[in-house]
C-alpha cells in the first residue's frame, strides 16, 4: 500500500511540473521573510521592522545591527519575493544589502528588542533664573544661539533629539536669560504638520513646535543648508565684535569613505549632497564670525562629530564634540543624547529634573566651556565613551567663554608662574613671588634669565624685563595700556607702602618705588611680547650692596591704564588678578656660594602673631640639595630669643647654637620651623647660605622657596632662592698637616689657590673652619677624618680629606732584654698611667704611674711570660691608646 502511495505522489508532482501552464506558486509571509533575516543575523542583538515602501511583490526587512547607536551606522536591508515556485523555502532568493542609514517607507516593528522608549515625564523644565549683574545682563544681550537636529527623516529623527534641543533652548532662555529673538531653532521640516519624527509611546508623529512649554511655538525653519545659511548670513550681520554665538547640534551624522570629510545629516527624503552639511562647509560658514572678533562656540553630538572639531581648529573658536572623526555614537541613555545631556546640564548647573549639577570647577561663579566638556566627557567615560574631543583656538577661550561670561576678546596678562593660562584667579599656584614673566638683566641683552643686581659694573643702569601675553582672540593694538614695575628690598611679605616707596628702614632709606612705565607694544593674539625698562639703581640700594649685605631686589610689574586705574589700587594681590605679577628670586651664583644672604621677615598683622619658615624645593629633583649640601639658616638676636621663647619647636631640622646666634639647618624637604613670634611692624633677620659637599654629574641648579606663614599657616609672603651648584676641579685637593702642635692641636693645611674659599668638615659633617688651615684635636677611639671643600672663584668644587692619629698617645714600643720601652707622642701629664694586659688571661699584669713630662717610659717585664700582650696609655682612668706587641 505505502508503494502506491509514494508512486501516486510522484506521479502528480511529474504532471504539475510537466508544463509552465501547469506551475503553481506559493506564498511567503512576512513570517516567513523575518525568519530569513534571522538566520542571516543569529547570535546578534538586532532590531527588525517590516518597511512599507510601496512594492507589493517583495518584502522588505530593515535589520538595524547597531540599535544602541545613533546614525550613521551598520544596517541592512533584506528583499525577498512574496511567493515562490518552490516547495523548499531554502530555494527563496534573498537580497541583502549593507547600508549607513535606514531606508525610506513606514516602518513596522516586527522583533524589537534593544530601544530606547521616549517618557514624556523626562522632558526638560527649566525654571526662570533672574540675572543678578550687569555681567550676566550684557552676556545674555550679547549671546545669540543656532539649534539644529536635521533627523534625516521620520523614521530616524526621535523625541531624544527634540529633547535635547528643548533643554538646550530653555537653559539658554531661562537659565542665562537669552533673549528668545536671539534664539533660532533648525529642526527637521520645521513648522510643516506632516508627520516627522518617531516617539515610541505614540509612533510616527508632527514634532511639537514648543520647545519650552510656554504655549508658544519656536520651531518655524527646517533643517536645510539653505536654512542655516540664511540665518547665518542674518546673524553675521547683526552681531558685533565680542559678540557671542552658539552653536548647538544634536541628530545624525556621516562619514565619506577612505577618511573622507564628515557631513552633519539634515532633513531630506533622500541622501543626496543637498542634505549633508560638510564639515569644512560649516568652517567656512562660521570664519567670518571669527574673524569679525566674534566669540564662536560649537556643540556637536552627532555620529563622527570630531571631524567638525578638527575642521573648527582651522579658525578662532572652541568646539566640543560626543565622538572622534572616526567614530559613531552610542546613544546608551533614554531619551536624550548622552553627551549632549550632560553638556547641557554641567552648563545650566542642573540637571532637567533640577537636581543639581557642579562643574564649576576653579569655583569662578561661571561654568566655562572647557569645564562643561571636562564634566560631560567624564560622564562619557563611565558610559563607556571616552572619545569626546575638543579643541580650543586659543585655548585660553573655552577656559573664559560662559553663557554668563564674556572674556574681553583682548585679554592680556602677566603670568605669575610656568602654568598660569591668565585664568583668574591663578589657582595653578600658591606662591605669589616666582612669576617667570618679570625678570631683571644688567645688560639689556633680552636673556630670559632672572640675575642679581651687579652692582660692581661701571654703569648705574639696570633693566627689567616684563614678559605680556594675550590670551584674546584679538590682536592688541598700541593705544592706552602700559606696564608700570615697581621694585622693593622689604621684607618676605612686602604690602603696598613698600612698593609704592612710602616706606623706609632702620637708616632711614626708602626700601621701595617705582622703576618706571612703558607703553606695550602690538600684541597678536595667543602671543606675548617683552616689554624693557631700563633704571637707575637707588643710591642708598647700592651702597648697601657694595658694603656686602647681600640681599634680592622684589619686582613687581602691573598692567596699568592710566585713565581708569587708580595708582594706590592694591599692589599685593597678584594671584587674583592676571594683571599683577611679582618676582622676588635671589639668584645664589656657584661663585658665592661661601656667602650670606639677608632675608628678612616682619610682622604686617596689627597685633602679636606667630609664624612659621619653610625652605622647600620647587620639584623633586630639587630636593637633592639637602643630600649635596649644608644649608644653614642663622637667626638674629631677636628671632632667637622668639623662638626660644617658644620651645625652639621645628620638624626635620638641626640646631646649632652658638650663643648670640643660632644656626639651623634643614636636613630634608619637609624642614619647618615654628613659633617665631613678632610684635606689630617687629622686624628680624634670617641669613642663609648653601655649603656643598659634592657635585652633581650635570651640574644642576637648584630652586628653592622661603615660605613664611602665619599662625593659621596661611602663606604671608616668600623669596625664591635659586642656587647654582658648582661644578668639579681638575687638579687634586691635598691636605697636609702643619709641622706646628699646639697643646693637642694640628694644624691642616690645603693647596688652596689665592681666591679659593675653603671650608673645613670633621668626620660627622660638621663645619670646623672656613680658612686656609684649621686646628684639629684628633682624639682617641674616633674617627679622626677632616675633609676640605675649596670653591674657586669660578664656581668650581673640590674635595680632599685626611685621617689623623690623636696628638697623644703611645708612640713606639720596643724591647731589650728584660725590659720593655715605651716612647710617648708627647710628654704625660699628671696623673697619667701605662699599663700591660696579657690577652691570653685577659688580666692587667703590671702598670706604671707616669711623672709629668715624661716622653719615655722603661718597664720591667721579667715576670712576663712569653705572648701576647696590650700595652694602653691611660689618663684619668680612660685609655687613650693602646698598642700590641709580642714578648719573646
Amino acid at each position: 500500500m505505502r508503494k502506491i502511495v509514494l508512486i501516486f505522489i510522484i506521479a502528480i508532482c511529474g504532471f504539475i511540473n510537466a508544463g509552465n501552464a501547469y506551475a503553481a506558486t506559493y506564498p511567503v509571509t512576512v513570517e516567513d521573510a523575518l525568519a530569513m533575516a534571522k538566520r542571516q543575523f543569529s547570535g546578534r542583538d538586532v532590531n527588525y521592522f517590516l518597511v512599507d515602501n510601496g512594492n507589493d511583490n517583495s518584502w522588505t526587512i530593515f535589520i538595524d545591527t547597531e540599535p544602541m547607536k545613533r546614525w550613521g551606522h551598520e544596517c541592512y536591508t533584506l528583499t525577498c519575493p512574496r511567493s515562490t515556485n518552490s516547495l523548499f523555502m531554502a530555494d527563496v532568493q534573498a537580497v541583502k544589502v549593507l547600508d549607513q542609514m535606514p531606508p525610506e517607507g513606514d516602518y513596522t516593528p516586527l522583533d524589537v528588542t534593544a530601544t530606547t522608549d521616549f517618557d514624556k515625564s523626562r522632558e526638560p523644565h527649566v525654571p526662570k533664573h533672574t540675572l543678578s549683574n550687569e555681567v550676566e545682563i550684557s552676556s545674555a544681550q550679547r549671546t545669540y544661539a543656532v539649534i539644529i537636529n536635521g533627523g534625516i527623516r521620520k523614521n530616524t529623527n526621535t523625541m531624544g533629539d527634540w529633547n535635547d534641543c528643548s533643554f538646550i533652548y530653555q537653559t539658554l532662555a531661562y537659565r542665562f536669560g537669552v533673549p528668545k529673538n536671539n534664539i533660532v531653532p533648525i529642526m527637521s521640516d520645521g513648522k510643516n504638520p506632516k508627520p516627522d519624527i518617531w516617539s515610541s509611546s505614540e509612533g510616527i508623529i508632527s514634532q511639537p513646535l514648543d520647545l519650552d512649554f510656554d504655549g508658544n511655538n519656536e520651531i518655524e525653519l527646517a533643517a536645510t543648508k539653505s536654512n542655516i545659511d540664511s540665518v547665518l548670513n542674518s546673524l553675521k550681520n547683526k552681531m558685533n565684535s565680542g559678540d557671542h554665538l552658539f552653536m548647538f547640534v544634536t541628530d545624525h551624522g556621516g562619514k565619506n569613505e577612505n577618511n573622507g570629510p564628515t557631513y552633519i545629516c539634515l532633513w531630506g527624503n533622500d541622501t543626496s549632497e543637498i542634505n549633508k552639511l560638510y564639515d569644512y562647509e560649516l568652517r567656512e560658514m562660521l570664519r567670518p564670525f571669527s574673524e569679525k572678533n566674534i566669540f564662536v562656540n560649537a556643540v556637536f553630538g552627532q555620529c563622527y562629530s570630531g571631524g567638525s572639531v578638527i575642521e573648527l581648529s582651522n579658525i578662532k573658536c572652541v568646539a566640543a564634540s560626543s565622538t572622534k572623526k572616526d567614530y559613531t555614537y552610542p546613544g546608551l541613555m533614554e531619551n536624550y543624547n548622552p553627551f549632549l545631556y550632560s553638556w547641557t546640564s554641567a552648563v545650566n548647573g542642573a540637571n532637567h529634573e533640577g537636581k543639581s549639577v557642579d562643574a564649576d570647577y576653579d569655583r569662578n561663579g561661571y561654568v566655562t566651556m572647557d569645564e562643561a566638556f571636562r564634566y560631560a566627557h567624564n560622564e562619557d567615560i563611565k558610559l563607556g565613551c571616552p572619545a569626546a574631543q575638543f579643541v580650543s583656538t586659543p585655548i585660553s577661550l573655552g577656559e573664559d567663554l560662559a553663557f554668563n561670561h564674556l572674556p574681553p576678546i583682548v585679554n592680556l596678562y602677566i603670568k605669575d608662574n610656568d602654568k598660569d593660562k591668565g585664568n583668574e584667579p591663578n589657582r595653578s599656584t600658591n606662591l605669589s613671588w616666582i612669576s617667570p614673566s618679570v625678570w631683571l638683566r644688567n645688560i639689556p641683552d633680552g636673556i630670559h634669565r632672572h640675575q642679581n643686581i651687579d652692582y660692581s659694573l661701571d654703569t648705574s643702569l639696570t633693566t627689567v624685563y616684563v614678559r605680556v601675553h594675550n590670551r584674546g582672540i584679538k590682536d592688541y593694538t598700541p593705544g592706552n595700556r602700559y606696564v608700570k614695575v615697581y621694585w622693593s628690598t622689604g621684607t618676605l611679605a612686602p604690602v603696598a607702602d613698600s612698593w609704592l616707596g612710602n616706606e623706609t628702614d632702620d637708616a632711614g632709606n626708602t626700601t621701595g618705588g617705582v622703576i618706571g612705565t612703558a607703553a606695550l607694544p602690538a600684541i597678536p593674539s595667543n602671543e606675548y611680547r617683552d616689554v624693557p625698562l631700563s633704571f637707575r639703581i637707588p643710591q642708598s640700594l647700592s651702597d648697601e650692596m657694595l658694603s656686602g649685605n647681600e640681599r634680592s631686589v622684589s619686582l613687581l610689574a602691573k598692567l596699568y591704564d592710566p585713565v581708569s586705574e587708580n595708582e594706590a589700587d592694591s599692589q599685593d594681590d597678584c594671584l587674583a588678578s592676571g594683571r599683577i605679577a611679582h618676582n622676588s628670586t635671589l639668584v645664589i651664583p656657584r661663585t658665592a656660594l661661601a656667602k650670606e644672604f639677608e632675608i628678612n621677615l616682619r610682622n604686617n598683622h596689627d597685633e602679636w602673631e606667630s609664624f612659621s619658615l619653610e625652605l622647600r624645593p620647587r620639584i623633586t629633583a630639587d630636593r637633592g640639595i639637602f643630600n649635596k649640601a649644608d644649608v644653614e639658616m642663622e637667626f638674629c638676636p631677636g628671632l632667637k630669643q622668639a623662638w626660644e621663647s617658644a620651645g625652639s619647636p621645628g620638624t626635620d631640622i638641626t640646631v646649632v647654637d652658638e650663643g648670640d646666634v643660632v644656626k639651623i639647618k634643614p636636613v630634608s624637604a619637609s624642614n619647618r620651623v615654628d613659633g617665631i613670634g613678632l610684635y606689630p611692624g617687629e622686624t628680624g633677620v634670617v641669613k642663609v647660605r648653601f655649603s656643598f659637599r659634592s657635585i652633581s654629574p650635570d651640574c644642576n641648579d637648584y630652586t628653592l622657596d622661603f615660605i613664611q606663614r602665619n599662625s593659621s599657616q596661611l602663606i604671608e609672603g616668600g623669596q625664591a632662592m635659586r642656587i647654582e651648584a658648582p661644578m668639579g676641579l681638575s687638579g687634586e685637593v691635598v691636605v697636609t698637616p702643619v709641622d706646628t702642635l699646639i697643646g693637642d692641636f694640628t694644624v691642616l693645611g690645603v693647596n688652596a689657590a689665592p681666591g679659593d674659599c675653603v671650608r673645613w668638615e670633621n668626620a660627622n659633617g660638621e663645619t670646623i673652619g672656613r680658612n686656609e688651615t684649621v686646628a684639629v684635636s684628633p682624639a682617641p677611639r674616633a674617627d679622626n677624618t677632616y675633609r676640605a671643600y675649596v670653591l674657586s672663584p669660578e664656581g668650581e668644587l673640590g674635595t680632599g680629606s685626611i685621617t689623623l692619629e690623636p696628638a697623644y698617645g703611645i708612640s713606639t714600643v720596643g724591647t731589650e732584654g728584660r725590659m720593655m720601652k715605651i716612647c710617648l707622642k708627647q710628654p704625660a701629664d699628671v696623673g697619667d698611667v701605662v699599663l700591660i694586659s696579657s690577652n691570653m688571661t685577659a688580666t692587667q699584669i703590671l702598670s706604671k704611674a707616669l711623672v709629668k713630662g715624661e716622653s719615655d717610659v722603661d718597664m720591667d717585664i721579667s715576670s712576663l711570660e712569653a705572648g701576647s700582650y696590650t700595652v694602653a696609655y691611660a689618663r684619668g682612668g680612660t685609655i687613650l691608646h693602646s698598642v700590641k706587641v709580642m714578648v719573646r
